[in-house]
């Protein structure tokens, strides 16, 4: 399923799901170099997750970080 455009938030979760759900997949088969792969993938996506998250609670709690 395609993400809709315009909802930033939304697709960068279906992308987190997606790479999480592909490690899973990959480590239920067996193969440890496709595992390996499939976790740098997921590595290298978690700033698309962490960066929306970091700046959400900086603007709940704007006393306390600076953005």
């Amino acid at each position: 399923m395609a993400p809709k455009r315009g909802n930033h938030h939304r697709d960068v979760y279906i992308a987190h799901f997606c790479t999480l759900k592909e490690v899973i997949d990959v480590q239920a088969s067996g193969n440890a170099a496709q595992t390996y792969g499939a976790l740098r993938h997921a590595a290298a996506h978690m700033t698309m997750i962490a960066k929306p998250l970091a700046d959400a609670i900086a603007k709940q709690f704007p006393a306390k970080y600076t953005i």
